[in-house]
């Protein structure tokens, strides 16, 4: 993979990345002690540090294996764990509404957990009026 010009590279930029939960304990860490078990996938044996070294999974299996260290970073790089993808041109308007409702759905839950209950009720107003948009 090509680098920059101070001989950084792109894979080395998304391996930082990978590694911002890694302890010391953990080879490249900064502690003596080795870890007492290496979580390897049970399908082609590759574990989460030649992951992140090598920039791809071995097989698909790895994607379930190391799905507890790929959700916050996934969060962490795209700000939500799900894939979207691109609204197509012709379908863009009622494609964003419901994404937009989604959004507003999960905010709702998290004001009414922190009870917010104003912010809450503006909120299932705008739900409200989504929701009739979509039925028109």
């Amino acid at each position: 993979m090509p680098g920059f010009e101070n001989g950084f590279s792109f894979h080395q930029l998304l391996s930082g990345l990978l590694n911002f939960d890694a302890s010391p304990s953990e080879p490249g860490g900064h502690g003596g002690a080795p870890k007492p078990h290496i979580h390897r996938c049970p399908t082609c044996g590759l574990t989460y540090n030649q992951f992140s070294k090598i920039g791809r999974f071995g097989c698909a299996d790895c994607y379930k294996t190391f799905r507890d260290r790929l959700v916050p970073l996934l969060r962490r790089v795209h700000g939500h764990a799900s894939h979207r993808g691109k609204i197509p041109e012709r379908t863009k308007g009622e494609l964003k509404l419901r994404r937009e409702l989604e959004r507003l759905k999960e905010e709702l839950a998290l004001r009414v957990q922190a009870e917010e209950f104003e912010e809450a009720a503006r909120l299932r107003d705008q739900i409200r009026s989504l929701q009739e948009k979509l039925e028109k």
